[in-house]
């Protein structure tokens, strides 16, 4: 079992109640409140292993007239790590994401999620083509096990729905990519709760991409991701919208991770629930 995914939306949940509607609340302000609870939290690391950004953690606010700043290509790049930008709360984006790892079970626990406050009609219905075109991929990956083929499949789905694909990988031969394996941590490495160098390294290098570079069986991954980063081709004003989802595969089963639409949902920005099974 992977908790750490359901510890971080609670996290984040918490915090954003507490500083939604609240003047002079900054990226790193947002940021440093989650990490705070995310720190007290006993079963997961107080660290996240995709770093930089500082801790393996981002939050990112961008304006709905102004999106620039949440259509990053790599939180890897110092621009894009938290700073003073203050959020709008009435018509603002927000973007935030860790990398922390279950210390019970060694596996990462990625959560990120992207958040519109506003009621702009073309924005909200953005995010629900986006995630619909997304648990398009998810079903393809119910009887595709070629990471190859489910890449290529995923470049139709989303041209189909006029989307584009933009995530963009550093560590990897071909930057475009869907999602990636999971390396799982042994958790006798994991020391004061704390991911080491040596072991955010074996993480960054043993991950394998679903991309049009490579191919590998999904079912014989212990996790992968689905993680578009979805823009659209013929209305530039609308923002990047970002999905994680952990999958587990099996020959008769498939496990979908991902709390975060119960969040998304509450805002109305998607239509659609992915069950969550343990």
């Amino acid at each position: 079992m992977n908790n750490a995914k359901k510890y971080s939306l609670e996290a984040f949940r918490q915090t954003l109640n507490e500083l939604k509607g609240r003047e002079g609340i900054t990226e790193i302000s947002f940021r440093d409140n989650w990490l705070n609870k995310l720190k007290n939290i006993s079963n997961i690391t107080r660290n996240g292993w995709y770093s930089p950004p500082p801790e393996g953690i981002a939050v990112l606010f961008a304006s709905d007239k102004n999106i620039e700043r949440i259509n990053f290509e790599s939180l890897r790049n110092e621009a894009n790590w938290p700073s003073d930008k203050i959020i709008d709360w009435d018509n603002g984006l927000l973007f935030a994401y860790e990398s922390f790892v279950d210390t019970e079970t060694g596996l990462l626990g990625d959560f990120d999620i992207t958040l519109y406050f506003g009621k702009d009609p073309d924005m909200i219905n953005h995010f629900k083509l986006c995630h619909k075109a997304t648990l398009e991929v998810i079903e393809a990956s119910r009887t595709i096990n070629s990471s190859k083929i489910l890449f290529e499949k995923s470049q139709d789905i989303f041209s189909k729905y006029s989307l584009k694909n933009s995530i963009v990988s550093i560590t990897d031969s071909s930057s475009l990519d869907l999602g990636h394996s999971t390396p799982v941590v042994d958790i006798n490495d994991i020391k004061d709760k704390t991911l080491s160098k040596e072991t955010i390294e074996y993480i960054r290098n043993n991950r394998k991409y679903i991309s049009g570079h490579s191919d590998w069986n999904l079912d014989n991954e212990v996790q992968f991701t689905i993680e578009p980063q979805l823009v659209s081709i013929n209305n530039k004003r609308l923002p990047q919208v970002c999905f994680h989802y952990l999958i587990k595969k099996t020959e008769n089963n498939i496990t979908i991770m991902n709390e975060n639409d119960e969040l998304l949902k509450e805002y109305g920005l998607i239509d659609q629930r992915v069950n969550y099974f343990e």
